[in-house]
């Protein structure tokens, strides 16, 4: 090989030539074997590829493969096996045996949050086109209280009314939008029975909030009323040799009157009275709205037929409660006439119904269960979960881009292609944008039942974790509970004036008394009309059970080192000195609960003394006097809190504390239950009746326990036990609670014994 030397001489420069490194034999197979492992590479990586995006696209397929066939879907409300709760309390064990259980009519729990998600959910899904709630059925139907109904009631009107364009919808939006264009009305179905009235007209006054009701030709719509009633033991107490002292502040605090009285006294029976004159003055005015029957239905009609009785099919359609009085429930001839495989449809159901029911007035051509739609809502989340993932992936991407000076392709597109923040958007899109990726997050902490020591306890644990979490904006108290103890109603809300985001308080059924004192210092207060809240007042319950000992010849005696020592023993009767020490720390704390409420609402300490004395309020009441600042349920004061805290005005809604994403019975919701099924009874049913005498020996019923306590020297055995169990108790038989529920001050008055 020749070249020419560097040194510009004009003299050839010789090298010797050298054998090649790799033979081109082993060149060549070299050269075949990295082909093949780049072809290799390809295939895998297509394969990967394939398999990453096969179960996309068979999803996306299956879903719009079903959206073509079957459009207009209808979703089945089966409140006749509906126990709506606030929150649910059952074991895993039960949640299983639900879950494996082939009856498709036996009754199951749901949350009432979760029911108003999924009818809201449907108002907006163009696929779902009606609402078909089934009701009565021997009175199956079960709700915690009337509140429950209206947040349901609110929904239901909420997808009657999703076609009318709103200018401020009560969810955020961009007000600079246009307005889009009306929609074809949704329709809503109810069929029962008949509508008994054993729940206080809870199950009508759901039901009135459908567009079209019909009710079985046999069957009766018995508006009676509503009734209050409360439980006098103090005969009973007096026979039996036991005795409750009872210390309170606030003429209006009556939950102690079940030990102390023998019927209603007057500022008792006054409250109740305002109370139930309220309640029932909502219920008749929301059935009148829902029926467009003002003008037909006033106060005095209203009484005639509640005081008529028991209304036939035929009394109520005359009177415009319901539409129609059909021999059996219509739906599936209705979905039978839609039928496209079904050439004489039309003429079937005009044989059968005549004139009595139209088919064109129902839309739907195939019916959705709660379970199916909720599963197709949970394949919607997980693909915009996916959407809000590659959203963050590619916003990272362009921030990376700009923010890497010495990359030459950064640098070139920042400047050149002006890629940098905004991304194309103006100022405020771009920060809600921003807010929207790293995410927000709305948290909703639950007060449900009575508040005792474990439920503060849970409570504070929850807020402490919330406290440090940046994405959380914005807290929703979501007050359900008549109250309860009052040491625990102050540490939740110590803990929740301590925490650097705004609290909003969300009333359900009841918020009262204890209830209340948590709320009193949230930002916003929202209750709906049927709420019972208020009670601001104290009382303090000290059982005395010394006659009782006396008379089975029980003897307890004390050694004792002062004037106070031994006061919380049910077999020590209370002396002058006790007795003030109990009034004082009551009187006490009523005065503090009164400062609370001043200092939250912005009142005098005049104005809150004229408004409490333990007087009961219904949400209607209470909004009036300024103890609650809007009427709405949990979606209105979650929309409160998107429109007021949070950037994005979409922040994500999650229940704290938060459950586990995989689990056990996540797990099992691909598995066909009733192939399970046997296989869990012959496993699982001892277990789950060892349970259930488990948990009703470590929390009977209260009623029961005074009961067993009282029994007399006839059954000397049954009535010592669990006296005798008390008397080994260090810890106290006496509480100063915040609760409007006698029984529920029973109970905190017997947290520490063996029986709680």
């Amino acid at each position: 090989m020749t070249m020419t030397s560097s040194t510009g001489s004009n003299k050839p420069q010789q090298f010797t030539s050298q054998p090649p490194l790799v033979s081109p034999y082993f060149r060549k197979k070299l050269s075949s074997g990295i082909s093949r492992i780049r072809s290799a590479t390809k295939t895998s990586l297509a394969l990967i590829g394939l398999a990453t995006v096969a179960p996309f696209v068979y999803e996306f397929y299956t879903l719009e493969g079903k959206s073509e066939k079957k459009k207009k879907g209808v979703l089945l409300l089966p409140f006749h096996r509906m126990k709506i709760v606030e929150k649910k309390k059952i074991s895993p064990l039960q949640t299983l045996t639900s879950f494996l259980s082939s009856d498709s009519e036996k009754p199951f729990e749901v949350e009432v949050r979760e029911l108003v998600d999924l009818i809201h959910s449907a108002a907006s899904d163009p696929s779902v086109v009606a609402l078909y709630g089934t009701f009565g059925n021997t009175g199956n139907f079960a709700v915690g209280g009337l509140a429950h109904v209206e947040e349901i009631r609110n929904a239901i009107r909420v997808f009657n009314q999703s076609h009318r364009v709103h200018s401020e919808p009560n969810i955020h939006h961009n007000k600079g939008n246009s307005l889009p264009k009306e929609k074809s009305p949704k329709k809503t179905f109810a069929f029962a029975d008949s509508f008994e009235g054993f729940d206080d007209n809870k199950e009508y006054f759901l039901a009135s909030e459908f567009q079209t009701i019909f009710m079985q030709k046999s069957g009766s719509l018995k508006l009676y009323g509503m009734s209050f009633e409360a439980l006098f033991l103090r005969d009973a107490f007096d026979k039996y040799g036991i005795k409750v002292d009872v210390f309170k502040h606030g003429k209006y605090k009556n939950a102690a009157n079940t030990f102390t009285d023998r019927k209603y006294n007057s500022p008792h029976r006054e409250n109740t009275e305002a109370l139930l004159s309220s309640l029932e003055s909502a219920i008749r005015s929301g059935i009148n709205d829902s029926r467009l029957l003002h003008h037909s239905l006033d106060e005095q009609m209203w009484n005639a037929i509640r005081d008529y009785g028991s209304l036939t099919s035929l009394n109520a359609e005359e009177l415009g409660l319901i539409n129609a009085y059909p021999p059996i429930d219509p739906l599936y001839d209705f979905l039978d006439a839609k039928d496209a495989d079904k050439p004489d449809r039309l003429e079937n159901f005009l044989h059968k119904w005549g004139e009595s029911l139209d088919p064109k007035s129902f839309e739907a051509d195939h019916a959705i269960t709660m379970e199916e739609y909720s599963n197709t809502l949970a394949q919607k989340r997980n693909k915009a979960k996916r959407n809000l993932a590659w959203d963050r992936m590619r916003h990272k991407f362009l921030e990376l881009v700009t923010k890497t000076e010495t990359m030459g392709i950064g640098s070139f597109l920042v400047e050149n292609c002006n890629i940098r923040p905004p991304y194309f958007m103006d100022k405020v899109g771009y920060l809600t944008e921003v807010a929207r990726l790293e995410g927000e997050e709305i948290a909703i902490v639950h007060v449900d039942g009575i508040i005792g020591k474990q439920t503060a306890a849970d409570v504070v644990n929850t807020l402490r974790k919330i406290k440090v979490d940046p994405k959380v904006k914005s807290v929703i108290l979501r007050v359900n509970s008549p109250g309860g103890s009052s040491v625990a109603s102050e540490t939740i809300l110590m803990e929740c004036q301590d925490l650097p985001q705004p609290v909003i308080c969300s009333m359900g059924n009841y918020a009262a008394s204890g209830g209340y004192f948590v709320a009193a210092n949230c930002n916003r207060i929202f209750a709906l009309p049927t709420t019972v809240t208020g009670s601001i007042g104290v009382i303090g319950l000290k059982l005395d059970v010394t006659k009782w000992a006396a008379r089975h010849g029980i003897k307890v005696d004390y050694v004792v080192s002062g004037s106070h020592s031994g006061m919380a023993s049910p077999f020590r009767s209370m002396n002058k000195s006790m007795k003030e020490t109990f009034q004082r720390e009551v009187d006490f704390f009523y005065e503090w609960f009164k400062t609370i409420v001043a200092t939250g609402r912005g009142y005098s300490a005049d104005k809150v003394e004229s408004i409490a004395q333990g007087r009961v309020y219904t949400g209607a009441q209470a909004k009036d006097i300024g103890l609650v600042d809007e009427l709405g349920g949990l979606s209105r004061a979650i929309a409160y809190a998107q429109e007021n805290f949070t950037i994005s005005g979409n922040a994500e809604v999650e229940v704290w504390p938060k459950d586990n994403k995989l689990g056990f019975l996540n797990g099992l919701s691909m598995i066909n239950g009733s192939s399970l099924n046997s296989i869990f009874h012959f496993f699982f049913s001892p277990l789950e009746k060892e349970g259930a005498k488990l948990e009703k020996a470590h929390h009977p019923n209260t009623l029961q326990l005074l009961l067993d306590v009282s029994h007399g020297p006839g059954s000397l055995n049954s009535g010592i036990s669990p006296l005798m169990a008390l008397a080994s108790q260090p810890g106290a038989i006496s509480d100063i609670s915040l609760t409007t529920n006698e029984m529920d001050a029973f109970e905190l008055m017997l947290e520490d014994s063996n029986w709680r």
